[in-house]
């Protein structure tokens, strides 16, 4: 008995929190970032919390290493290295993008189950950065994902504190139910 009280009180808990993940309705517009330099986001960014439910699986020393891909200069390739449960085996994929001209806006190839853009909401290309995916199913539902990176492992308290600022003025959800990815102890980078 006592175990199905815990069940049911462990799915309430994450009920809840995928609130910012899933929802009614088609995606809406996204305010992006506006003059972008897509070269100012390359490098490594260190996930330090997301909205996606999944990521209770995989709660450890996720990165992202950004570059580009070829040479035409629209295509960049997310490599995204994670551990899964409470170990230090690393399970790298790798993503492509593909820019829409000068905007933080890419169509991506692959990322998630459904094609859906990804925005780059909000950076200032040294400490932090802001991604955004919404995949609209036919309008009458959506999934989003936010996912909050920093340059550091450990950011500094004001610098999550913007990021989180950010994400509620663009009504993105609310960061305490974001699930924070655990930054210790990692053997990758």
């Amino acid at each position: 008995m006592r175990i199905w009280i815990l069940c049911i009180i462990a799915t309430c808990y994450y009920v809840d929190k995928a609130k910012s993940d899933l929802g009614f309705g088609g995606c809406g517009s996204i305010q992006s970032v506006d003059p972008f330099n897509v070269t100012g986001i390359f490098g490594t960014w260190y996930v330090y919390e997301v909205n996606e439910i999944i990521s209770v699986i995989t709660t450890r020393c996720s990165v992202i290493d950004i570059e580009r891909a070829n040479n035409n200069g629209q295509t960049i390739t997310l490599q995204v290295s994670r551990s899964v449960l409470n170990t230090n085996i690393n399970f790298p994929t790798q993503y492509t993008a593909t820019q829409i001209g000068n905007s933080s806006k890419f169509n991506q190839i692959g990322l998630f189950f459904m094609s859906s853009p990804l925005y780059i909401i909000a950076t200032d290309y040294n400490s932090y950065m802001i991604m955004y995916i919404c995949t609209d199913v036919f309008g009458l539902a959506h999934d989003r994902n936010v996912i909050i990176a920093t340059r550091n492992r450990h950011p500094s308290n004001a610098t999550i504190n913007a990021v989180e600022a950010l994400v509620v003025k663009q009504n993105l959800g609310n960061p305490n139910n974001f699930f924070p990815i655990r930054q210790d102890n990692c053997d990758h980078k």
